[in-house]
């Protein structure tokens, strides 16, 4: 299997996850602190140190940017569906879905994408769902007879101003995506010119994979990361990109997408910020861990939805209907708690469903109770058993 490791920036999706993330307060600053607690010393100080560094290249590069502007809005205001499928903007949607990732040219990369969508369009597909990349697209079996656009979309298990949207920007696709890209030219030549003066932020992530990759195939160890039970394509090429600014993403090919049989090679991009402890969700360790955590879950709604889900498994739209939550804020607790390992997820269909997970939850408050104690309760020796006089019985 040949293996090809790239080390340019891909500018048309490094400029859109910056701009997505500073339109929507999203603070390189955080991720680090938060990366900082959940993986402590498994998260390199190398790692925290690209962090900063994107923090500061996002300011600058976005300085004089009008936030509240109507086509920034229209196309980096953030979906907020459930916890897995939040992570999206109407420019995500359109740019990740067809999972091409060919070009770091910016205008060569966007006609690329135009020809993708004509292509899929003559030659017909299927939507199976939306995910954190965007829609899902496979090709038509032989024998399957084309679906129009918009009974697709009406089909599909999603909010219906998002769909409405959705399906504009496909009719339109071509126009969509020319507004797009004068509208981000400017940043994204901005951030063109300061990653270029950074250029350690990929050649460091790219020698950390490479290294990791001996004698482990990449969709082995994204696998393990990714905490993936789908079917990764094998195939005889596999290309791996990198991402600066989606630094704690992992995107890749499923078995049978329309990207891999357009291609023919499995594709993954990883952030900059993932290493390979990050899939070991370990909700115990040190002190400043453990109190990070108790801060973090220590609102009444977080125990409440664990209390639920240890009764009956749920997903997000209903337990935001039945605790009375805003779906977007239903969302980020699932994920805070799914993070900290104490929730499971399956997926049905494009609904994730989540069970509270017990073990982990034990190992979590067994950690608790060594930290703040020191031996575990059953390994302490017990004191001598005494009679109703309060004399030790020594039998």
């Amino acid at each position: 299997m040949t293996e090809l490791i790239e080390r340019k920036a891909l500018l048309l999706y490094e400029a859109i996850e910056m701009l997505y993330k500073y339109i929507n307060g999203i603070s390189f600053h955080d991720i680090a602190e938060s990366m900082a607690h959940l993986y402590g010393s498994a998260f390199p100080v190398i790692f925290a140190r690209k962090l900063d560094c994107l923090e500061r290249i996002t300011q600058e590069a976005c300085a004089g940017l009008q936030v509240q502007s109507r086509p920034m809005q229209r196309f980096f205001r953030r979906f907020e569906t459930d916890a897995v499928r939040d992570n999206l903007c109407l420019a995500k949607v359109m740019t990740l879905s067809f999972f091409l990732y060919e070009f770091p040219d910016l205008d060569r990369e966007a006609d690329a994408l135009k020809a993708r969508w004509a292509q899929m369009q003559r030659h017909g597909f299927q939507i199976k769902g939306v995910s954190m990349s965007g829609l899902e697209f496979r090709p038509l079996a032989p024998e399957q007879t084309p679906t129009g656009l918009v009974d697709q979309m009406c089909d599909l298990n999603y909010p219906a101003e998002y769909k409405m949207e959705i399906l504009q920007m496909l009719t339109h696709y071509d126009a969509f995506l020319d507004t797009l890209v004068e509208l981000i030219r400017p940043y994204a030549l901005r951030l063109q010119a300061l990653l270029e003066q950074e250029s350690w932020l990929l050649d460091t992530t790219a020698a950390y994979w490479q290294e990791q990759f001996h004698g482990t195939s990449p969709s082995q160890l994204v696998q393990l990361i990714a905490q993936a039970k789908e079917n990764l394509p094998q195939q005889a090429e596999t290309r791996i990109h990198f991402s600066l600014m989606n630094c704690t993403g992992i995107l890749y090919d499923l078995e049978g997408e329309y990207s891999v049989a357009c291609r023919g090679c499995s594709t993954f991009i990883i952030g900059c910020a993932v290493t390979i402890h990050s899939t070991i969700r370990k909700v115990g360790g040190s002190v400043e861990r453990t109190c990070a955590i108790l801060r973090s879950i220590s609102a009444k709604s977080k125990f409440e939805v664990l209390q639920r889900l240890g009764a009956e498994r749920s997903y997000c739209q209903k337990l935001a209907e039945d605790m009375n939550i805003n779906p977007g804020h239903m969302s980020r607790i699932l994920m805070t708690l799914f993070q900290y390992g104490f929730l499971t997820r399956e997926q049905e269909q494009s609904r994730y469903y989540y069970t509270t997970n017990r073990d982990s939850i034990s190992t979590f408050l067994s950690g608790v109770r060594q930290l703040l104690v020191g031996k575990p309760e059953e390994t302490r020796p017990k004191p001598p058993a005494q009679d109703c006089t309060g004399s030790q019985n020594t039998r």
